[in-house]
C-alpha cells in the first residue's frame, strides 16, 4: 500500500475478523453509523414511536432500545477478551477459556430484530 493510494479504515477492521468468530465489521459499521450521524443508524436502529398532537401535527420520537444500549459495549468487551486470548497464544501461553458470551457453535450474540434493509448484515 502506498500513500498515493490512500488508506482504507476498513482494512484493519476486516483484518481483525481473521482472529475471532465475532462479526467485527458489522459492529464497527453500527458504531460508525451512530458516531457519524448516519440516518440509517438512528432511524433504523432506534425505537420509533409515532405521535400525533393537536391540529394534525405528527412527530416521531426516537429512543434507545434496551437491547442495543448494552449490546455494543458488551461486544466491545468480548472483543477485548478475544484480543487478550490472541496475545496469550502469540506469547506462547495456553489461551484462557472463552466466557459464556458465545452461543453454541461459536456465533456471538447479535440481536435478532436487526432491520435487514440497512445493508450492513
Amino acid at each position: 500500500m502506498t500513500v498515493a493510494k490512500g488508506y482504507k479504515i476498513t482494512a484493519p477492521i476486516k483484518g481483525a475478523e481473521e482472529f475471532t468468530d465475532m462479526d467485527v465489521n458489522f459492529m464497527w459499521s453500527v458504531a460508525s453509523g451512530f458516531a457519524h450521524g448516519r440516518p440509517w443508524a438512528f432511524q433504523g436502529l432506534l425505537q420509533r414511536e409515532h405521535l400525533e398532537v393537536a391540529e394534525g401535527h405528527k412527530f416521531m420520537r426516537l429512543s434507545p432500545r434496551t437491547d442495543l444500549s448494552i449490546w455494543l459495549p458488551l461486544q466491545a468487551l468480548h472483543l477485548l477478551g478475544e484480543l487478550l486470548r490472541l496475545r496469550e497464544v502469540r506469547a506462547g501461553y495456553a489461551p484462557s477459556p472463552r466466557g459464556n458470551h458465545a452461543r453454541p457453535g461459536g456465533a456471538f450474540y447479535r440481536p435478532e430484530k436487526w432491520p435487514t434493509r440497512l445493508g450492513i448484515r
